[in-house]
């Protein structure tokens, strides 16, 4: 929605002078402005004056293309190049610059923002040449108000970011711009309150949230086409030209409180409160013809939600989450792959939480953990990313091959695991291959869940009949179960060697 956003904001706050040994501040400007306008921002010039070392822009506008979803529209007041000496030039953004956008989605919704981006003390020295340009620059305090909209609501919101520190690189090639960056901010902050209120009836929802993350780092690289695409107009177009992006985000410690205060929608007053915190994160993204893949995770998290009404407060620990996707973007007539991996490693459940459901601690307390890694292949019979959003009717992916290299979950003394292979026909409701599955702690799970009146008895010797029929015990020992699951091409379905379908 906001594609264009970003690569104008980076060009512009961490290079707003792109740098030429030699050159004038009138060169500086024409490569920054080439590489705007290859990755499809619109630019447009109020008044320029121009020295033989000075170069004054007043009134830039950076715009989405008229083909863009929705609008976007960046002002910036004045921006000032100058020659620094030692074959540098030095860049400053003077005054506010505001942001103005307006989307609609598919469902016909309505939505927007007005904000106002403040850089006092500004400052980008750069040096390089024409086609290589690398420059460096500080911001002291980066500070982003103003509102977002939709139909109903105006949501309030304030970004501050101190000790800000990136450098740049943008190479011009006959072909488009290869860029790479460094950034880092010492703190972020955000805060905003949202109020919202249903017309049609007496709900009322009001919310107040901060968000603070410390040692923020960013890196990334890129290659944006100068044809003329850009993932505004076209995403499918844009990748296959050879458009780029690898993008990875770390942070410090990261904390997050929020509260709500409001009427239900039967007018009855609710309120709420929560808090979160890290000690580290981390996001990457690739995104190219070859497809996309997401990974990140973090370490060190807690989450606290309470409800004054109900007297009731949650609250769980997780020491790691990881998570990587990898899925193909455009369409091919070839076999492409796919990946998908989740490990929550060592979540545990505040004591007043358990002892809602199992006061007499019956059940053990271990830390849950779950892993889930699969891959394969799939054919893609259209881009999942267009110019034109409408779904289509079928799903345009169609499995080939699924490989479960581990599924696992372990929690209340139980662990079940499961692994495998299968491959698909035409028709991908009937599989052809193996999986297996080992349990252990489900008969001694069920008799604690008796004892403690959650499950009648006569429902759980109907459980064990049914787990008789697909599974067998390891070794004699009924606390451990193995099923062995054999899907066959004419449709048919053997656990354990017996037909069940």
């Amino acid at each position: 929605m906001f594609r264009p956003i970003a690569t104008s904001a980076l060009a512009l706050i961490l290079g707003a002078g792109a740098a030429l040994a030699d050159l004038s501040p009138a060169d500086v400007w024409a490569n920054i402005e080439r590489s705007l306008t290859d990755s499809g921002t619109l630019v447009e010039i109020g008044n320029r004056d121009e020295g033989r070392d000075r170069l004054v822009l007043e009134n830039v506008t950076l715009s989405a293309p008229p083909e863009a979803e929705g609008s976007f529209v960046a002002t910036l007041p004045r921006m000032v190049f100058e020659d620094a000496g030692d074959g540098q030039v030095r860049s400053t953004i003077e005054g506010d610059m505001t942001m103005t956008g307006r989307f609609t989605d598919p469902s016909g919704e309505e939505s927007g923002m007005d904000l106002v981006l403040q850089m006092p003390g500004n400052q980008t020295l750069s040096s390089g040449t024409v086609e290589d340009m690398r420059h460096a620059s500080t911001v002291p305090e980066l500070r982003l108000t103003g509102t977002t909209t939709d139909l109903a609501d105006q949501t309030p919101l304030v970004l501050t970011m101190t000790g800000l520190e990136g450098a740049q690189a943008i190479r011009l090639l006959e072909t488009g711009n290869e860029q790479d960056f460094t950034f880092r901010a010492d703190s972020t902050d955000l805060t905003f309150a949202a109020t919202r209120n249903d017309e049609a009836g007496p709900e009322v929802q009001n919310v107040e949230a901060s968000l603070r993350i410390e040692a923020l780092e960013a890196t990334g690289t890129g290659f944006t086409p100068g044809d003329g695409t850009s993932m505004d107009a076209d995403p499918s177009a844009a990748l296959r030209a050879g458009l780029t992006a690898d993008v990875t985000m770390r942070t410090g410690a990261i904390t997050a409180n929020f509260a709500s205060d409001g009427n239900d929608p039967m007018g009855e007053p609710q309120q709420g409160s929560g808090s979160f915190a890290a000690a580290t994160s981390e996001l990457a993204v690739k995104m190219s013809a070859d497809g996309l893949e997401i990974g990140g995770g973090g370490t060190g998290m807690a989450l606290t939600t309470e409800n004054p009404a109900l007297g009731i407060t949650m609250s769980y620990d997780i020491a790691e989450v990881t998570t990587r996707l990898v899925m193909p973007l455009l369409a091919s007539d070839q076999p492409q792959p796919f990946a998908l991996r989740y490990v929550l490693d060592q979540m545990t459940l505040d004591e007043s939480l358990w002892s809602m459901f199992d006061p007499e601690q019956q059940m053990p307390r271990d830390p849950a953990s779950l892993n889930i890694d699969v891959d394969g292949k799939l054919m893609l019979t259209a881009d999942l990313m267009t110019a034109d959003e409408a779904m289509p009717e079928t799903p345009p992916l169609m499995p080939l091959s699924l490989n479960v290299n581990r599924i696992a979950v372990a929690a209340v003394g139980a662990t079940a695991e499961v692994t495998g292979a299968l491959t698909f026909g035409d028709d991908p409701t009937m599989p052809e291959g193996r999986m297996t599955g080992d349990f252990t702690g489900v008969n001694t799970l069920l008799d604690t869940l008796v004892a403690m009146g959650v499950v009648p008895q006569d429902q759980v010797m109907g459980a064990r009949m049914m787990m008789a029929m697909f599974a067998r015990p390891v070794d004699g020992d009924q606390n451990r179960l193995r099923t062995e699951m054999e899907f066959r091409q004419d449709g048919s379905i053997f656990a354990n060697g017996q037909q069940v379908k």
